[in-house]
C-alpha cells in the first residue's frame, strides 16, 4: 500500500468506515473483500507517484470509486431508505433539508390553524426530528459536509433533544413533583412532617431526590456512552466517561447538602 499522509490516511479510513457502515447486515456481500478491492484499486492508481500522497490525490481516486454505499446494490438498501434517497441526488442537494424544515414550522404553524387538522401538527413535529436524523445520516454515508444546510437540519434535533435531556436530567423526580401537587392528602401529609410550609425544607427535599437520581444517572451513563452517542447524535461525541462520573459526583454533593441541612432543619 502506497503511504497516504495523515489527512489522507483519516480520508481513506472515514471512506472505509462508511462502507462497511452500507454493507452492514448484508450477507451477500463480504466488507472485507471490498475492502481489499478499493485498497487495491488505490494502491494501482496512485503507486508511482510521490510519496506521501496527499489528500487531494487520494479525493480525486475515491471520487472515481464513487459514494461509499454505491458498493450495495440498490435493491439491497433498507426499504425506509428509499424514499429518502430519492431526495438526495447528490452532494449539494438541499431538498431534505428543506423538507426537514418545513415540517418544523408547518407543524407549530398548524396548531394556530383549525382543529380539524388534528393530528397532523404533532405528527409533522415528529416527522421533522425523523427526517432530520435522516438527512444527517445520508450524509454521513455519503461523506458529505452538512454545511449551512445545518440551520435547516439542526432546529428539530435542538427542540427534541432540549426536551429529552429535560427528562433525563429531572427523571422520576418531575413525576414526584407532579403526583405530589395534584394529591392533597399526600401534600398535606408532607408538610406535617417537614414541620410547616417553609419554602426550605420543601426544596431540600427535593433536591435530596434529585442528588439521588443524578447519582444513579451519572452511573448508568457511564456504563452505555454509545447510546448516549447514538440518543444524542450528532451533539454527544464529546460526552465520555469522566463526564458521567461528574453527573454522579454532583448527586452525591447535592444529596450530602441537602440531607444535611434537612436533618438539622427536622431536629433542631
Amino acid at each position: 500500500m502506497v503511504a497516504l499522509s495523515q489527512e489522507a490516511q483519516s480520508h481513506l479510513e472515514r471512506y472505509l468506515r462508511q462502507i462497511k457502515v452500507a454493507l452492514r447486515g448484508n450477507p451477500s456481500i463480504d466488507a472485507d473483500e471490498v475492502e481489499r478491492d478499493v485498497l487495491g484499486h488505490i494502491d494501482t492508481e496512485l503507486s508511482g507517484q510521490p510519496e506521501p500522497i496527499g489528500a487531494t490525490r487520494l479525493l480525486h481516486v475515491l471520487d472515481r470509486l464513487g459514494p461509499p454505499d454505491e458498493w450495495l446494490p440498490v435493491e439491497d438498501h433498507p426499504a425506509w431508505r428509499r424514499p429518502f434517497e430519492a431526495f438526495q441526488s447528490g452532494p449539494g442537494d438541499w431538498r431534505l433539508a428543506y423538507l426537514t424544515f418545513g415540517s418544523f414550522v408547518a407543524g407549530p404553524a398548524l396548531f394556530m390553524g383549525r382543529m380539524i387538522l388534528w393530528p397532523l401538527p404533532p405528527l409533522l413535529f415528529a416527522l421533522s426530528f425523523l427526517l432530520a436524523r435522516v438527512t444527517l445520516a445520508l450524509f454521513d454515508e455519503h461523506g458529505e459536509q452538512v454545511g449551512p444546510r445545518r440551520w435547516l437540519i439542526y432546529p428539530p434535533l435542538v427542540v427534541w433533544y432540549g426536551a429529552f435531556v429535560v427528562a433525563l436530567v429531572g427523571g422520576p423526580v418531575l413525576l414526584t413533583t407532579i403526583f405530589v401537587s395534584d394529591d392533597l392528602m399526600l401534600r398535606s401529609g408532607l408538610i406535617r412532617w417537614l414541620g410547616g410550609p417553609t419554602w426550605m425544607p420543601v426544596l431540600c427535599s427535593f433536591m435530596l431526590l434529585f442528588g439521588t437520581w443524578w447519582m444513579l444517572l451519572g452511573l448508568l451513563l457511564s456504563k452505555f456512552l454509545g447510546g448516549v452517542h447514538a440518543a444524542f447524535w450528532p451533539f454527544a461525541d464529546w460526552f465520555e466517561r469522566p463526564h458521567a462520573m461528574r453527573v454522579a459526583l454532583l448527586g452525591s454533593v447535592v444529596f450530602v447538602l441537602s440531607g444535611a441541612i434537612l436533618a438539622l432543619l427536622k431536629w433542631s
